[in-house]
């Protein structure tokens, strides 16, 4: 999440210590927050006060992840871009948090994914429920389209529109028409339908280059992925579209680079 809105990381070790100076009453270091440099800060730059050092793992050994580097220089790039009234959110009053790594996609997410874990208000209720609690995971629908929306891509829930259980029974008319007019998730009126990004789509280098993928969670669900895709071309002409498990995108962003999807699908669905 810190990565996709551009933010600064620090590691565990650098916020315990903090507050254990705080607490002995010594000065400590307030939180970095990735912010563009000035001229002032130049003047004042040293080893306690670097701005440039602001989106590193703070306190972490053998530092050598740089995607924290790329992330935050993406933000302030789209940022200063949007200042001046030029890119792809020029138009925009407000430019909402995120760093366009996947701009130009549109992702259709299906299936089912991690439940969310919801807090109980008091210990008694955990007490009672703990035995028949199903926890859930990380990889929730709304985590994944969370990310996804921040990396830049249109994202389609084709379960609000038509469950699982409705695609084993093979979708009616009907449901094809309201999965063809869906527009993507935070999308105004007048935005793209999800019918239109099926028929822009472009395959490119073993991956869809401004066009559409099918997202589920694991690389086993991409039997219903198939099944999506056989009753679609049923319903409309369309380009092989690739089905790639929630992992393509958490590889994607924690490298910053677009993975292939051909790793990150089962044999056969590309």
């Amino acid at each position: 999440l810190a990565v996709t809105c551009g933010l600064p990381i620090v590691d565990i070790d650098f916020l315990s210590s903090a507050a254990n100076r705080k607490k002995r009453g010594a000065n400590h270091q307030h939180y970095l927050f990735p912010s563009p440099r000035t001229a002032d800060d130049g003047k004042r730059d040293t080893k306690k006060n670097n701005t440039q050092n602001d989106y590193l793992v703070l306190g972490a050994s053998n530092y050598s992840w740089g995607t924290p580097e790329k992330s935050r220089s993406a933000s302030l790039d789209r940022h200063s871009l949007w200042q001046k009234e030029e890119g792809p959110h020029a138009q925009s009053d407000t430019l909402l948090p995120g760093i366009d790594l996947l701009r130009g996609y549109s992702v259709m997410l299906l299936g089912e994914f991690d439940p969310p874990n919801h807090s109980r208000r008091t210990v008694a209720k955990r007490k009672r429920r703990r035995d028949s609690e199903v926890k859930g995971g990380y990889r929730t629908r709304g985590n994944m389209s969370l990310l996804l929306q921040l990396c830049g891509a249109e994202v389609y829930d084709i379960d609000s529109v038509a469950t699982t259980k409705h695609l084993k029974k093979r979708l009616s008319a009907k449901q094809w028409a309201d999965i063809k007019g869906a527009r993507p998730m935070g999308a105004t009126e007048d935005g793209p339908v999800l019918e239109d990004a099926l028929q822009s789509t472009i395959k490119k280098k073993g991956f869809s280059s401004n066009g559409i993928v099918i997202m589920v969670k694991e690389k086993s669900d991409s039997k219903l992925g198939n099944e999506f895709l056989d009753q679609l071309n049923s319903a409309v002409t369309v380009s092989q579209i690739p089905i790639v498990s929630s992992q393509w995108l958490l590889d994607s962003i924690g490298d910053f680079e677009v993975k292939e999807t051909s790793e990150y699908s089962t044999e056969g669905t590309i």
